[in-house]
């Protein structure tokens, strides 16, 4: 997933990334701070900047127009893998247990 965003000089972009997130400068200059965070970051064209899950972010571009991409890691594809393998779990024949209270 991709979100790119256009901003004229001294808009503000904020918000909380669901899942592991990259955000990349396509055009312009931006400062950026992220939550939990202790340094703000300067990025131009070219440059990108990870975001985590449930991290807030403020984005406030330059003295001029900026473009920012936000691409977020997909876990879709993990999470099926996941389901598949409990699913071929559930459906093994019953096991009895060994042992126990007598």
């Amino acid at each position: 997933m991709k979100d790119s965003h256009t901003m004229n000089a001294g808009d503000v972009l904020a918000g909380i990334a669901l899942r592991p997130c990259s955000l990349r400068v396509v055009a312009g200059r931006v400062w950026i701070t992220r939550e939990g965070d202790l340094d703000d970051h300067w990025l131009i064209a070219g440059q990108r900047l990870p975001i985590q899950p449930d991290q807030l972010i403020v984005v406030e571009a330059d003295s001029s127009a900026s473009q920012v991409e936000i691409a977020c890691v997909n876990n879709r594809g993990v999470l099926i893998a996941i389901l598949r393998c409990f699913g071929t779990a559930l459906r093994q024949p019953f096991r009895a247990a060994v042992g126990g209270a007598a």
